[in-house]
């Protein structure tokens, strides 16, 4: 039961994350990546912490709403990017964004596999938690300044 259950789950997260990007123009339009980013950063924190509770339900519906939210948000702000950035700039930007991310989330996997070692997985994936909260915190007054992105 508990293979079907987790083949299922990684369904459901894989057609989430292939179609959630398609809702990002309507996001965009009705929320703008102001309030698009404080929550998506809001439910990976939320995702991440209760992965080491003993709530299977509670969170596995937080990982698949932990799925689609960053992909909608993705596509919103590489199209503030795009707008933003001239064209003659714009590929060499975003080959360097797309490097460094590439970077970060490697560096991610390394620091959270470090973390289920020292700490185990409960406690791992809670103090892992800590890096998209740490995000929210930083990027909360840029973003309410409109200073990390043109006000939409």
């Amino acid at each position: 039961m508990a293979t079907s259950l987790v083949s299922a789950v990684m369904s459901a997260a894989l057609l989430i994350g292939g179609l959630a990007p398609l809702l990002a123009d309507r996001a965009n339009r009705k929320l703008g990546v102001r309030l698009l980013v404080p929550p998506t950063l809001a439910v990976l924190v939320a995702a991440l912490g209760l992965g080491g509770t003993e709530r299977a339900w509670l969170t596995i519906t937080v990982f698949l709403l932990a799925v689609g939210a960053p992909a909608i948000t993705a596509v919103v702000v590489d199209d503030v990017f795009n707008q933003g950035v001239p064209s003659r700039y714009r590929s060499g930007l975003l080959s360097l964004i797309t490097f460094v991310e590439s970077l970060l989330i490697a560096g991610g996997y390394l620091l959270l596999g470090r973390l289920i070692d020292t700490f185990g997985s409960g406690a791992g994936f809670a103090w892992y938690a800590v890096v998209p909260a740490v995000a929210l915190v930083l990027g909360i007054p840029s973003i309410l300044k409109g200073r990390w992105v043109k006000a939409a």
